[in-house]
């Protein structure tokens, strides 16, 4: 033996090996037995909604789009990013069916520019530049908007188009 390490590992031996593999055999009929669990249909019937989001007229280039559950409604808080003024929560598999609290927020670049629009670094690499948020709190952290999905749902469109007329929110849900 050159060195402190061995050139071969050690063997187990039979008696080893038959330990191992008895081991594996409980863990594998535990794993079966939890199986059945793990299957089907998991979790809150969902809905997927997708549609429009614009602020005083223009669509909302960069944002996100979150459905909160209220009203009794359990569930986690659902979202999505707004992407030149559209969205969809088809990739998280949708929204869970039930009333929701809907907060919207839109980016743009602070000194003009668009959202996601990248500036060199100082150090020569790409950065992505510093972001406002300008969507009013009345659509946000204030929000009255609101929305049901019922039960049977596959889709549903619901358009937000967002004004500043008076104190009150100036959402049209279409569709």
């Amino acid at each position: 033996m050159d060195g402190p390490f061995p050139a071969e590992p050690p063997r187990a031996g039979r008696a080893g090996a038959r330990r191992l593999r008895l081991r594996l055999g409980w863990v594998m009929a535990g794993l079966a037995a939890l199986g059945p669990a793990g299957c089907g249909k998991e979790g809150p019937e969902r809905v997927v909604v997708s549609g429009e989001v614009s602020y005083q007229g223009e669509p909302v280039r960069a944002g996100v789009i979150r459905f909160h559950p209220i009203k009794g409604t359990r569930t986690s808080m659902w979202g999505a990013y707004v992407v030149e003024g559209k969205y969809t929560t088809r990739k998280g598999g949708g929204v869970p069916v039930g009333t929701h609290r809907v907060e919207i927020l839109g980016f743009r670049v602070e000194g003009g520019g668009q959202a996601g629009v990248e500036a060199p670094a100082i150090d020569g690499g790409l950065a992505a530049r510093p972001r406002e948020q300008y969507i009013p709190p009345k659509y946000n952290t204030r929000t009255e908007l609101e929305v049901t999905l019922e039960p049977g749902q596959r889709e549903t469109v619901k358009d937000f188009h967002l004004g500043t007329e008076g104190s009150t929110p100036m959402a049209r849900l279409a569709r």
